[in-house]
């Protein structure tokens, strides 16, 4: 099995594109300034309404994240009236620049229009040392593949770092994906929306940190706080 790193042995370093894709990375994350080791893509970041929010599949989260996404795309548009081509950087993966140069990289050497997604991975702090994929609720076809895979598959969804046309930021719509949650996140239901094919690069392997729980008192918390602004979890 090859030798992937564990996220602590991960070592952000600054990288330079060697040319000018005319790319912009958008980031929704709390941090309006996070540290960026990519100085030749311009990284634009909305923390506006920022809010923690519960980690299961919840209705109400999809509609809040869709709302920042969305908000944060025309952002990144305004700001960025000459950008080609957006991919949106989930602030697990900001410090992973190699990742974020290898699908730009990827995308800007195929000639179609599509929407392409770095495959995410979560490694197991116990031992023996494991390794899952990571986001199986967006990219469900993934769910028993192994990080030794590489190559290009053709999903239904992808999130965590991906990359689509400039059009298609702009035309397609967010929301919640029906049925609910059988048909995944809000990235399945913008991805939908593209109408371009979708795949999930193996050959790019980012690492998502092990998750902490929540404890019972505070997922209760969450919920309590979203309450004020969701009314239909009220329950």
């Amino acid at each position: 099995m090859a030798d992937y790193p564990t996220l602590s042995a991960l070592k952000p370093r600054t990288l330079e594109l060697t040319r000018n894709l005319k790319t912009v990375a958008v980031n929704i994350g709390r941090n309006a300034h996070p540290s960026w080791y990519l100085p030749s893509v311009p990284l634009c970041c909305s923390a506006t309404g920022y809010r923690q929010m519960p980690t299961w599949k919840d209705r109400g989260r999809v509609e809040y994240l869709a709302s920042r996404r969305s908000a944060a795309v025309r952002k990144a548009i305004q700001a960025y009236p000459d950008a080609e081509r957006i991919i949106m950087v989930d602030s697990y993966y900001l410090n992973q620049p190699q990742a974020i140069v290898g699908l730009i990289k990827e995308y800007e050497d195929n000639a179609e229009e599509i929407v392409l997604g770095a495959s995410t991975w979560r490694l197991h702090a116990r031992p023996p040392p494991l390794t899952s994929f990571w986001d199986t609720w967006t990219t469900p076809e993934c769910n028993k593949l192994s990080i030794e895979q590489v190559g290009w598959k053709q999903v239904g969804g992808v999130g965590g770092i991906l990359i689509a046309p400039r059009r298609a930021w702009e035309n397609a719509g967010w929301g919640v994906p029906e049925p609910f949650p059988d048909s995944g996140s809000e990235m399945n239901y913008f991805c939908s929306q593209t109408r371009l094919p979708v795949y999930v690069s193996l050959n790019i392997k980012a690492i998502h940190p092990e998750p902490q729980p929540y404890s019972l008192l505070k997922r209760s918390r969450i919920r309590l706080h979203l309450g004020r602004f969701i009314p239909h979890i009220r329950r």
